[in-house]
């Protein structure tokens, strides 16, 4: 199965957002019809729900959650005058913000799950392999010993602490909607009142990007498990198969196994809709679109490239650069 790089998902974001800017300024100056206007405004509500799966993204990846908040917070304070004076033509305008002051308290709000949250505290979850190691570890390698019984020893006494860390970190787990609920009800009290771009659905559908990212963390967590208890126990299985054949049973590891992902993926496809259901309460038909970015972040993976610092605060500047460029050819040729 293919799936779709981080990298491309965040050009994917930085397209949509420059079309739906575009789109203001070309309806605001009879150059577009109604339709193809709506069309436009529709491809840029796939912005908002990526930039706050990078958002979740960044927060388990960041070397530091101090720094991340604060270059957000300088970003939304510079972001704000050219944003005032293409959208309402006049700063300041207390009734509506940029969007990266939004951006900023659901951040605010995934540091706190990962300071706070009970199943988050002096728990190693987060540290899965990569995907890259879990396709590595198909390759099976030999036992150590010549004896099967040793080995399977060897195989059990391995596994055994996986499977009673996976145990626990669905028991930790389990204090975690409790919490996620509570902080998330504080922090959808300041992106209403201060009239953010998406106010308290934003912060909601947060929290439910969070929980899908906890649900592929530790997918890929118990993939990697799996995997590796089985190509050590396939060996000792088929040197046993000749001595002692038994019979076969009606339900295999292998179909065991796809059970498991099956019911994985379902609920992680759940999380993502919730985060979208959240974002069209109270809105217009277009914010409906921001379903299709459903499949982008559910097929999508990390491609771990790293980047030029360049890259970096390029793509930072980019918000206000580009809505800055927008005002000034609005004002150069309307």
């Amino acid at each position: 199965m293919k799936y779709v790089p981080y990298s491309v998902l965040k050009y994917i974001a930085y397209i949509s957002m420059f079309i739906d800017h575009l789109a203001v300024l070309l309806n605001r100056n009879h150059l577009v019809d109604g339709n193809l206007y709506w069309v436009m405004r529709g491809i840029g509500r796939l912005a908002f729900p990526l930039f706050l799966f990078f958002l979740v993204v960044g927060v388990k990846h960041t070397k530091s959650k101090t720094q991340y908040p604060g270059r957000l917070a300088a970003l939304a304070i510079v972001s704000e005058v050219p944003y005032d004076l293409y959208f309402y033509k006049g700063f300041p305008n207390w009734d509506h913000q940029n969007i990266f002051f939004e951006l900023f308290v659901c951040l605010l709000l995934l540091v706190l799950f990962e300071g706070f949250l009970p199943c988050n505290k002096g728990s190693n979850s987060c540290a899965v392999k990569p995907w890259s190691d879990v396709a590595s570890i198909n390759q099976s390698s030999e036992p150590s010993s010549a004896d099967p019984l040793a080995d399977k020893a060897e195989i059990m006494h391995e596994f055994e602490p996986h499977l009673s860390k996976l145990h626990s970190d669905k028991a930790e787990t389990d204090f975690c909607p409790a919490y996620i609920v509570l902080l998330t009800a504080i922090m959808c009290a300041p992106a209403y009142f201060l009239h953010f771009s998406y106010g308290y659905k934003g912060v909601i559908a947060t929290a439910f990007l969070y929980k899908f990212y906890q649900a592929r963390e530790l997918q890929h967590q118990k993939q990697y498990q799996r995997n590796r208890f089985r190509n050590k126990n396939q060996y000792q299985s088929s040197l046993h198969s000749s001595l002692h054949p038994v019979a076969k049973s009606d339900s295999s590891p292998t179909s065991e196994s796809g059970e498991v992902q099956s019911k994985d993926f379902i609920l992680q496809l759940v999380y993502l809709c919730l985060a979208c259901a959240a974002l069209i309460i109270k809105s217009t038909k277009i914010q409906y679109a921001c379903f299709a970015v459903i499949p982008l972040v559910l097929f999508s993976k990390s491609t771990r490239q790293s980047r030029s610092k360049a890259l970096q605060i390029a793509l930072y500047l980019f918000y206000p650069a580009h809505i800055l460029l927008l005002y000034a050819i609005e004002k150069a040729l309307f």
